[in-house]
């Protein structure tokens, strides 16, 4: 790269390649074979190679970017500078002609750094002065400077990878250039593809990526002399302008040359996350700021319910896994901290809440569990007492099972039938009849239902029939009909009298229709053909028929 580099080997070169302006460099340097393996490189001649190019810098002036192009050159190596020198004055135009013209593109700085301190600061000056340009070939750190030649090879090696690794976290892909000599004796180990400068008809580095095979080339388009280079290492299969890219038993992803780097990327149908060393992820739960997702083995990431190691989880639509309650279309889900899909009883510590084994929504209205029925409300609270479903009355325990039978709170009593609903109107249960208000309790004493009264229990609210002992006195109530009598009335064991308008039992002497009648004051039933003494001490001689027909 620089002009002073193993000068001796242009003798070597032109041996192996005649120089000629008026041929092109395809014609000058045989351009065969394909590289299998990407990843395993092995460099011994041209005929290794996948493609040619040139570096160059401001000693190649203004280049015919278009005439290289057109020569057979399909990649090119172009000079950001140095920290010493600064930028070098042709970095500019050389990178917008080269993309221009259709070459891949990469950039090279010549190091002074002595330390990864400095080495750190060349990169950032490599990163700042890119970044407006498309990088579609290595950045490369060259070592190859005096002060280089003084260090050890560890720290070589340490200022080499920490170049690199700068460039690599940018999404860049680095490389190490330098000669056979300080590949062999002046650089330890590094981690970085190799662009070798070694002069002849063969590299004597086996893993080169790219080989410098001589400084002396003659290219159309290009004043004087200018390095040329073979790629034996098909960037063009590993640094895609945009899409994946396998390497090292990794997978990345590319967008504009550059590899994404901690964030997602679209491409197709499916969505992928790439980590912060551009790996894809596969196969795993990842979390990406305060959300967890799921990438299969493809490492599309999912949405919707997915069954993972025995489990259901949700995740949205954009891919974040579910927690806690979730609505998914008409339905609600619960899932737990750790995403897994909840089934069954839960409660927040107020209300209880239920969801299905089968496939964990919600459950919500009216519901039969194990048996038992349940009504739960439209945000899944568990209902517990009254409840009107449908125009009826339901009534729920405690345990938010739905009740059926007698339910007294103290002061009312309710009943609920079979189904669960309360009753109201008239009722026949098991033997007795009851009747209960339009809020289903039931009625006790004397009720009027359409036009006619009818007694129930006091205590019990059954209804009764007969001579029934109310607080107001003796009523009557027909058994056939159960209506209350009033009046005169026949009964088993004798006449009897009930108020014409209370319905109470009358004793003692009553006047009914201008005629008076005397009732025994015991039993109220009439007295006929007798001759009593009344409450009143008068003595009272009825007729046949029980009215009274003197009395002294």
């Amino acid at each position: 790269m620089r002009k002073n580099l193993i000068k001796t080997a242009t003798m070597i070169a032109a041996a192996f390649v005649t120089v000629s302006a008026a041929l092109t460099v395809s014609d000058k340097i045989p351009v065969m074979g394909n590289v299998s393996d990407a990843e395993t490189v092995q460099a011994l001649n041209a005929g290794n190679s996948v493609a040619t190019g040139v570096d160059v810098s401001k000693y190649q002036g203004n280049v015919n970017w278009a005439q290289v192009r057109n020569s057979g050159v399909s990649f090119a190596f172009v000079r950001v500078g140095s920290t010493t020198y600064g930028v070098d004055p042709y970095f500019a135009v050389n990178m917008a002609g080269a993309t221009a013209a259709g070459l891949r593109t990469g950039v090279y700085i010549y190091s002074y750094a002595t330390t990864p301190e400095q080495a750190a600061i060349e990169a950032g000056m490599v990163l700042n002065l890119i970044a407006p340009y498309q990088v579609s070939m290595p950045v490369v750190f060259d070592i190859e400077s005096n002060a280089h030649k003084k260090m050890t090879p560890e720290q070589n090696a340490a200022v080499c990878n920490t170049f690199c690794s700068i460039i690599e976290s940018a999404g860049y892909y680095p490389m190490v250039y330098s000669n056979t000599f300080f590949f062999t004796n002046k650089i330890g180990p590094i981690f970085y593809d190799k662009w070798v400068a070694q002069y002849g008809a063969n590299c004597q580095i086996p893993d080169a990526s790219i080989w410098q095979a001589m400084c002396n080339g003659s290219v159309p388009g290009i004043a004087g002399d200018v390095d040329i280079d073979y790629m034996i290492k098909d960037y063009s299969k590993i640094i895609l302008a945009n899409g994946f890219s396998d390497r090292g038993g990794y997978t990345y992803y590319y967008s504009n040359y550059r590899v994404v780097m901690n964030n997602f990327v679209k491409d197709g149908d499916f969505t992928y996350f790439m980590d912060p060393v551009g790996h894809k992820v596969v196969n795993t739960f990842y979390a990406v700021g305060d959300g967890m997702f799921y990438f299969d083995t493809n490492g599309h990431m999912l949405t919707g319910f997915q069954k993972l190691f025995g489990s259901t989880y949700y995740f949205g639509t954009d891919g974040r896994m579910a927690i806690g309650q979730v609505a998914v279309g008409d339905k609600n889900y619960l899932f737990m901290a750790d995403g897994k899909m909840y089934t069954g009883w839960t409660s927040d510590g107020v209300h209880a809440y239920y969801y299905f084994p089968e496939d964990g929504h919600m459950a919500k209205g009216l519901q039969e569990l194990s048996g038992k029925k349940y009504f739960f409300e439209d945000n899944g609270w568990m209902a517990i007492g009254y409840k009107e479903i449908g125009g009826l009355k339901y009534f729920f325990d405690a345990d938010g099972t739905m009740h059926k039978g007698w339910l007294s709170d103290g002061v009312n009593m309710s009943y609920f039938a079979e189904d669960g609903h309360m009753l109201t109107g008239l009722n026949t249960i098991g033997k007795s009849t009851y009747y209960f208000d339009n809020n289903g309790h039931a009625l006790k004493g004397v009720q009027a239902i359409s036009g006619n009264n009818y007694y129930f229990d006091p205590v019990t609210a059954e209804q009764k029939t007969g001579i029934v002992a109310d607080v107001a006195g003796l009523m009557y109530f027909d058994p056939a009909t159960k209506i209350q009598v009033k009046g005169l009335a026949t009964l088993p064991d004798g006449i009897r009298y009930f108020d014409e308008k209370t319905g109470v039992m009358k004793t003692g002497v009553q006047k009914i229709n201008g005629i008076k009648y005397y009732f025994d004051p015991a039993t109220g039933v009439l007295m006929c053909n007798a001759v009593v003494t009344g409450t009143d001490n008068k003595v009272y001689i009825t007729g046949p028929d029980g009215s009274i027909i003197a009395q002294q």
